[in-house]
């Protein structure tokens, strides 16, 4: 049995910034490649969004609806 405070799962990304958990526990998460990444609460990646040839050093903002 795990405690509350293991570590269940790590996924390794490009330095990134700090996650934003949507409603459904999408982690979202910045990274210094550029991209932002969608990891489910599993540590699978859902998907890359690739938007700039610059780091996102900024949190990503996730709205009510998971937008």
């Amino acid at each position: 049995m795990t405690s509350p405070s293991s570590v269940r799962w790590l996924r390794v990304l490009s330095g990134t910034s700090s996650p934003a958990i949507g409603p459904d526990g999408l982690i979202h998460v910045g990274c210094r490649d550029g991209r932002i990444y969608a990891v489910e609460p599993g540590g699978r990646i859902r998907w890359v969004l690739p938007l700039s040839p610059s780091p996102i050093l900024g949190t990503p903002a996730v709205g009510a609806d998971g937008t």
